[in-house]
């Protein structure tokens, strides 16, 4: 009796490595792949497609900044957001500066001083330190926790930075939650289809919030994943 339930135990565990295996697996079939071109060689990237991908990232709360105004240094500043989004500058006192991008926040700068104060200005705003972009990563992934986002993260990188997913994981259970105009909202992706070509990689923002499902004991999201298709678009959860 012994010896044929240690049989049956190693059999069970066979068959969970091969049901694991099979959650992870990423054959590529070029004949499936709709969210790429298949090449037999990639050529190079020029430097347009380097840069291509990259959106420029959007100031936030906390953030560092520097405001340099040519030819003026006593209007220079390094200084810091503060949390209702504002920074304060000599002259023009607190701008709104949550929401831009460095280069817009220069040139709305540069419309706030040549209302008044200066002659045709040339103003450049460079954001030494991002605080506030970040995002929560939980569930199976080897080391869940807040990392920072840049201005070209995607899922897969975000996923990457968390040292990848854990042998439980689900990789068509994968839940981004975003709180869009005060709605908390979620999106249902496929690591699987990313990996394999057949699914874009999608994007990722500061604050956003994403959850890799897995399997039994660990973290269950089957309730949510049931309402949520995989079709990469937002649902509202909360009113």
């Amino acid at each position: 009796m012994i010896f044929g339930t240690a049989r049956q135990l190693v059999l069970a565990g066979f068959v969970v490595a091969a049901v694991t295996g099979c959650a992870r697996s990423t054959k590529f079939e070029p004949e499936k792949i709709s969210a790429a071109t298949v090449a037999d060689v990639l050529p190079e990237p020029g430097p347009g497609d380097i840069l291509s991908g990259r959106r420029e990232y959007r100031i936030g709360p906390n953030d560092k900044l520097t405001v340099q105004v040519f030819g003026v240094q006593e209007l220079d500043r390094a200084g810091q957001v503060d949390a209702a989004g504002y920074i304060s500058l000599p002259l023009v006192g607190g701008v709104m500066a949550a929401g831009e991008t460095a280069t817009s926040l220069g040139q709305k700068l540069e419309a706030l001083y040549g209302q008044r104060y200066l002659r045709n200005p040339q103003i450049s705003v460079a954001v030494v330190e991002a605080i506030s972009q970040q995002v929560t990563i939980d569930g199976a992934v080897t080391r869940p926790g807040i990392y920072p986002v840049s201005g070209n993260s995607s899922l897969m990188t975000i996923v990457a930075s968390a040292n990848g997913t854990t042998e439980f994981a689900r990789l068509d259970e994968v839940l981004v939650f975003r709180t869009i105009n005060d709605k908390r909202m979620v999106a249902r992706y496929s690591l699987a289809q990313i990996r394999s070509g057949q699914a874009p990689d999608p994007s990722i923002f500061g604050n956003d919030v994403v959850i890799i499902g897995s399997g039994p004991g660990k973290l269950n999201i089957r309730d949510l994943l049931l309402l949520t298709p995989v079709l990469g678009a937002f649902y509202q959860i909360t009113r």
